[in-house]
């Protein structure tokens, strides 16, 4: 909630409200008590939800289907929209939102350090490939894969997370031990996704549903 009132481009308190009263099950989506992946982000930043259901309401991150076009889309855009235009204009090199930011903590407490960016300074993501990384319930980092295929891009990564851990004996998982993933907040949470991989994915196997689910 701190990144999102931190955003100089615009009113985005309204995205913020609009998360509380789609994820209903709880007062505050985005107070760290629960997890998100870019796959989840990316189901509802649609300008339908569930994708591709015409007539469903839009999803909470969002612009609606009468005002959405590619230079319309929502939230992704919109929190750099004011930085982009910025930096395309200005007549003398000045810090923006693509300047290399100050050393992050690995803890994510919720709040922004002073001097340090919004970790929303570069923009997000809404393609599936990302997931955070948590150990038990703490928020430890992150990671992201991008490639040919985004089911292909939610395997390497989720399972990269899980398959390095045990290699080494640790407990990081691309989700959290006891907090709910975006998933189970959503009141439809059969069309809300956290991980989505490819069916039999792997050469000379017919295994099916190769990532567990959180």
């Amino acid at each position: 909630m701190t990144d999102f009132t931190a955003i100089d481009a615009g009113n985005h308190a309204a995205f913020a409200n609009a998360m509380n009263t789609f994820f209903s099950q709880t007062s505050n989506a985005l107070n760290g008590s629960a997890a998100y992946s870019a796959r989840a982000i990316g189901n509802v930043h649609r300008p339908y939800f569930p994708d591709g259901e015409v007539g469903t309401p839009q999803g909470p991150l969002s612009s609606p289907i009468a005002e959405w076009s590619p230079f319309n889309v929502g939230f992704q855009l919109n929190i750099v929209t004011n930085k982009v235009l910025g930096t395309l204009t200005a007549t003398t090199r000045v810090a923006n939102q693509f300047s290399p930011p100050a050393a992050l903590t690995c803890v994510d407490d919720g709040n922004i350090p002073a001097g340090r960016q919004s970790r929303f300074a570069n923009g997000i993501q809404i393609f599936p490939g990302g997931f955070p990384i948590y150990k038990g319930d703490t928020l430890v980092g992150a990671v992201g894969v991008s490639g040919d295929g985004v089911d292909q891009d939610d395997m390497v990564g989720y399972l990269g997370v899980i398959n390095s851990a045990a290699a080494v004996g640790s407990t990081m998982r691309p989700f959290p031990s006891t907090l709910l993933t975006a998933n189970e907040l959503s009141n439809s949470g059969e069309f809300l996704k956290y991980v989505q991989c490819p069916q039999t994915p792997f050469n000379n196997s017919s295994e099916q549903n190769v990532c567990p689910t959180p």
